[in-house]
């Protein structure tokens, strides 16, 4: 038979059909195949398709000797469905269809799909299948990719824990790329206004007991600040960073100790409009990533930023609702307790609405029903009544604003004093609308105000009547100071002439006696005297002119050069005093009795005596400071008292102790006061001023 020429031709053309049979199931997409289920339950391949190659990443021929060469790629999680499946359609004769994934050689996540039918022309009893396998991964990856998006989009609330959703999201976006870990964020700025990432949802990788506890305290939202990382230069150059050998890349910023390997990284940010709201991150998928990966994560990313915008608007939103009931809260306690009356009335159908407050302030109770303007008008008392519709009236027509004053009668028929204030909503053509406003009752304060002005006009006829009594006391001391001093001169020339005529008669104590009695009859016309110099400057009008203090304390120092020189103090002048508008003659006094009295009491024989001023008040602040002998605290008063000495009559230079009062006395003429500040034993300070605080 093998001679037969017949035969060969027949054995050529069945080898050529089965060449072009092989040509065309090799152009087939995916990968046509035969299997067999043998009687032990083994399965093998009479043929299969070159597709297999580019599916599995294996060769035909090591895919057609040994089936477990596909078995082993299959993902474990589907080994088992996957034979159920084949089983099934043995027991039942129908055909085989079924998705698994496998696991390439190269790392790679594929799934497959694969769908056959039995052989009718089977061989004994093992059952033949044809069918096909092709790559159903980037249609199944779509598939995922929306119904993800769908899900997130429709069940997302921003009023509830929107990590739920993120967390959701970061799964499938593992899942989708293959990838090992990640995290999905959103960029925000500190105070000064530089980015860090905030995230919503991201993997636990922590390596380290203390890190497992800290990212169970603080996650998800987690914070990082350093930008000088591979995810850092998403935020800060706002375009995708892929890196498949982080080892090297030189954007990359270093791993903390322990870190779980970092094989590859992709970063995504996501926006709105040109603002940058966020960014995903992935790394460790198996292969790397590439620009496709990320044209297929565009809609990830756009759902990511809907999100993150739409969680935004509601914080913003809840921020100002909580602000608004703040104020609101704190609105209503502040007009609750400065009892603050607001009211409303709808001028289209004459509505009036008032708080609390506006009841108590019209003496209503809540449970009365309000008619409209009426119930105003007839509150209104009868004698403000016209004055205060006018009042409505103008600003209803915009002619001036409301804000009036008037009285009500209560149902009891008090009286209270109402001020009112309101503002008016306007429609388009600017016809009013509605006015809205407040009414503070002041009756308390005008009452007071009453009250005060009594009082007022009580003080001033009492100043009045002070004024007239001081006049008159002055004008007592001066006349009756001046009708004495004619018996003091008699009594003291009449103890010269007896002491002159009748000495030699008198025993030692008869001359004592007449000496003292020209002594007290001495000191007595020096205390006149002061009372007619203190009575004068009471009864003087001032010579007022603007001088330069400098040249009176220089005036005042020259006429003491005499005691300046015996007591040898060194007097110091400020280069700087200003001018000062007063009573040249007076205000001189004043210093030439404070440099004196300085002088009087210092404590060594080269005394410091300072005279100079202080240009940080509303006015100017003199001062004359001495290093003496000081004063105690509880004399400070008690110094600035006519006639009264700290010290003995004849001690520090004797004095009668009227100097500070009539100082006092002239400061107090120029509107200005006089005070002192000591410390025993140290020294004092007298600061005075010539005019009425600014």
């Amino acid at each position: 038979m093998e001679d037969n020429p017949n035969y060969k031709i027949s054995e050529k053309v069945l080898e050529a059909s089965k060449k072009r049979l092989q040509g065309i199931i090799d152009t087939i997409p995916g990968a046509p195949f035969q299997y067999w289920l043998n009687e032990d339950d083994s399965l093998s391949f009479q043929f299969i398709g070159r597709g297999v190659e580019e599916l599995l990443e294996v060769t035909q021929a090591e895919v057609q000797k040994d089936f477990n060469r596909i078995w082993k790629l299959i993902v474990p999680e589907d080994q088992l469905l996957f034979w159920e499946s084949i089983l099934s359609s043995a027991n039942t004769l129908e055909p085989w269809s079924q998705e698994f994934r496998i696991r390439t050689t190269t790392g790679k996540l594929k799934m497959l799909s694969g769908s056959s039918t039995q052989d009718p022309y089977r061989e004994g009893k093992t059952l033949v299948w044809n069918g096909l396998l092709f790559d159903i991964t980037d249609r199944k990856r779509q598939e995922t990719l929306l119904q993800t998006i769908y899900l997130a989009e429709s069940n997302f609330s921003p009023d509830t824990n929107p990590q739920e959703t993120f967390a959701r999201l970061l799964d499938a976006l593992l899942e989708l790329t293959d990838s090992e870990y990640g995290f999905i964020g959103e960029v925000k700025q500190t105070s000064e206004g530089k980015p860090y990432l905030r995230t919503h949802a991201i993997t636990n990788i922590a390596w380290t007991a203390e890190l497992r506890e800290m990212f169970e305290k603080m996650a998800p939202n987690l914070e990082f600040f350093n930008l000088d990382t591979l995810f850092g230069r998403v935020m800060t150059e706002g375009k995708p960073v892929v890196a498949n050998d982080p080892q090297t890349d030189p954007r990359r910023g270093g791993l903390p100790q322990g870190h779980p390997p970092l094989n590859a990284f992709l970063g995504l940010p996501f926006y709105s409009g040109h603002k940058l709201l966020g960014m995903v991150g992935i790394a460790n998928r198996p292969g790397g990533y590439d620009e496709t990966l990320v044209q297929f994560l565009e809609p990830f990313l756009a759902s990511c930023g809907t999100l993150i915008e739409t969680y935004q608007s509601h914080q913003k939103r809840k921020q100002a609702e909580e602000q608004l009931n703040a104020i609101s809260n704190r609105l209503m306690l502040a007009t609750d307790s400065a009892k603050i009356g607001i009211w409303e009335w709808n001028l289209t159908n004459n509505d009036l609405t008032w708080n609390k407050q506006m009841y108590d302030l019209y003496g209503f109770s809540e449970k009365e029903t309000l008619n409209g303007y009426e119930t105003w008008r007839k509150s209104l008392h009868p004698s403000d009544q016209i004055r205060a519709e006018e009042e409505v009236a103008l600003a209803l027509q915009g002619k001036k604003d409301l804000d009036t004053e008037f009285r009500i009668l209560w149902p009891n028929g008090g009286i209270r004093f109402i001020k009112a204030m309101a503002t008016i909503e306007r429609a388009a053509d600017g016809s009013p609308l509605r006015m809205i406003g407040v009414n503070l009752d002041f009756t308390n304060q005008r009452e007071n105000e009453e009250n005060l002005n009594k009082a007022l006009e009580r003080s001033e006829s009492v100043l009045r009547e002070l004024e007239r009594s001081n006049q008159e006391l002055d004008a007592f001391a001066y006349i009756a100071s001046h009708d004495l001093k004619e018996p003091l001169r008699g009594i003291h020339n009449y103890s010269q002439f007896l002491l002159e005529d009748y000495g030699a008669q008198l025993d030692d104590e008869g001359r004592e006696k007449l000496e003292t009695l020209k002594q007290l009859a001495k000191r007595m016309d020096g205390l006149i005297n002061t009372l007619l110099r203190f009575s004068s400057v009471g009864r003087a009008d001032l010579a007022l002119s603007q001088v330069n203090a400098g040249d009176l304390v220089r005036d005042a120092r020259d006429v003491l050069r005499t005691a300046i020189e015996e007591a040898g103090t060194q007097i110091e002048i400020a280069t700087d005093l200003p001018d000062v508008t007063c009573d040249p003659v007076l205000a001189g006094q004043v210093v030439q009795n404070l440099l004196a009295n300085a002088i009087k009491y210092t404590s060594r024989e080269h005394g410091r005596v300072e005279a100079g001023w202080n240009s940080d008040m509303r006015r100017p602040v003199f001062h004359v400071r001495d290093d003496g002998i000081g004063i105690r605290e509880q004399d400070y008063e008690s110094i600035f008292r006519i006639f009264k000495r700290l010290h003995g009559q004849n001690k520090y230079g004797g004095g009668l102790g009227a100097g500070l009062t009539i100082v006092k006395k002239i400061v107090e003429r120029h509107g200005g006061r006089i005070w002192v500040e000591s410390q025993f034993g140290k020294g004092s300070t007298f600061y005075f001023t010539l005019s009425k605080d600014k």
